[in-house]
């Protein structure tokens, strides 16, 4: 005994002489202090996606009711709206939980659309706060006039509807193309779903960098959606994200390198508390970012043949970029960061000059499951950049992606899938994320586009093992 007491300095010396000293009790119970209230957190916001998961589900079946593919009547409408402006409310709520009721002013604009809404389908507008009516699920008296958004629909006018003008002028009825809008003009009841989609459906937000990403520019509940999204993540980074012994994000080590990727444990994403400033992927246990970081490990980049215009528009429009400037603090300088839990990857990285996010919830309930992808920029001329978001968008479609392009930003998702079909997916996410890099430098020659793009479809269905059609 006396001589493993005396070994104990001499062993201590050893340690610190090598780097190696052993962490203070105050760090590990810090850290551990960190863990659990992140996994709290992490259980709100993972009840805000979950609302935000009904709130897409509701963008989906009005863009197929209007469509044409899909039967409904006055009551599937109403619906509809009670539950997207639910999901929004949801979403605020937790949102306001995470950040101590820093959004409130979001309630105001959720009043604001539930009223709009409640106007059009002829019922009095809510004036309590939280608009809870509508979480309660009721729905207001209507006929139920059974309509279908084809030419064989029956025509269902009722009083307090809008006229089929009034929904062609909205930003939903301008969108449409000329079947849909001679269907409006033929089918009332088809305008009141028009009307009432244009305050649901479209994305009318800037992008999160952007002045004009405020609550104010809130204008449909998926402008909602997407707004408490955002916060919710970055209140998620700047919580559980802290510098500090033991605690914040830590540098991935793959393979004994130490990777341009930092992890953020959420909730039991590690297999126990790290607390050096590094983490090795071994220890990572989170299953979707083990199929993600497949996907993007499975062929090596070797990068787009180079196309001469497309080299030098890309060389112009860099050139006239001030928004990369090695002195300036933006998105560009952004860490390649992963949020990790058990069943959840979130992972925002910017290669070269395009930003991609790819966000996953695959675990065993698959009424909650879904898949995200995100992608825009690029350092070629906007007309390169819209024709690198359709590639993309093209090849997402094929594995039942609904994708959605504006301008040089796509957006892609998946959801409502068993565990495992999620985790493939997420490696088709995977081999995308860094195959697309410096794509717009080819774009526009027709040849060279086809040969990448046959030759993406061959490494997913040969390398990846993941053949169209999932």
């Amino acid at each position: 005994m006396t001589r493993q007491v005396a070994d104990r300095p001499v062993a201590r010396a050893l340690r610190r002489l090598l780097g190696r000293s052993e962490p203070r009790r105050s760090d590990v119970l810090a850290a551990e202090v960190l863990r659990r209230g992140c996994r709290r957190r992490f259980h709100t916001y993972r009840m805000l996606l979950n609302a935000r998961t009904r709130v897409f589900t509701v963008v989906q079946e009005l863009d197929r009711a209007l469509g044409g593919s899909w039967p409904f009547d006055a009551a599937f409408v109403h619906t509809q709206c009670a539950r997207a402006s639910a999901g929004a409310l949801r979403m605020i709520v937790h949102l306001n939980e995470l950040t101590g009721g820093m959004h409130r002013t979001l309630l105001d604009r959720h009043r604001v659309i539930h009223n709009e809404l409640m106007a059009l389908v002829g019922k009095a507008p809510d004036r309590d706060l939280g608009a809870g009516a509508i979480l309660d699920g009721r729905a207001c008296p209507m006929d139920r006039a059974v309509c279908m958004s084809g030419p064989e629909g029956a025509d269902s006018a009722e009083a307090g509807q809008p006229s089929p003008d009034a929904a062609m002028g909205s930003t939903l009825g301008r969108s449409l193309g000329p079947d849909a809008r001679r269907r409006l003009l033929a089918n009332p009841a088809c305008a009141l779903l028009a009307a009432c989609a244009a305050h649901i459906t479209p994305l009318t937000m800037d992008e999160p960098e952007s002045l004009l990403f405020t609550p104010d520019n809130c204008r449909t509940f998926r402008d909602l959606a997407s707004y408490c999204h955002q916060k919710a993540r970055e209140a998620i980074v700047e919580l559980c994200g802290r510098g500090g012994p033991g605690m914040g994000s830590k540098q991935l080590v793959f393979r004994g390198k130490a990777m341009q990727f930092w992890a953020v444990d959420l909730a039991d994403g590690f297999s126990g508390a790290v607390l050096g400033p590094r983490v090795g992927f071994d220890n990572v246990v989170a299953e979707p970012a083990h199929a993600l970081w497949r996907g993007m490990m499975s062929v090596p980049w070797e990068g787009p043949r180079v196309d001469a215009r497309g080299f030098l528009a890309v060389l112009a429009q860099a050139a006239c970029n001030h928004e990369i400037e090695p002195a300036t603090s933006d998105g560009f300088a952004m860490r390649n960061l992963f949020l990790l839990a058990r069943d959840y990857v979130n992972l925002e990285c910017r290669f070269g000059f395009h930003f991609v996010c790819v966000e996953a919830l695959a675990g065993d309930r698959p009424l909650e499951n879904f898949l995200s992808f995100r992608f825009l920029g690029g350092a070629a001329d906007m007309r390169r950049k819209v024709m690198r978001a359709r590639f993309v968008e093209n090849i997402l479609a094929r594995y039942g992606f609904v994708c959605e392009v504006v301008g040089d930003r796509m957006t892609a998702r998946r959801q409502h899938g068993g565990r495992e079909p999620m985790l493939r997916l997420l490696e088709v996410l995977g081999y995308l994320l860094m195959h697309t890099r410096q794509l717009d430098m080819i774009m526009g020659n027709e040849t060279v586009m086809a040969e990448y793009h046959d030759r993406i479809m061959y490494d997913l269905r040969e390398k990846v093992g993941m053949p169209p059609g999932w």
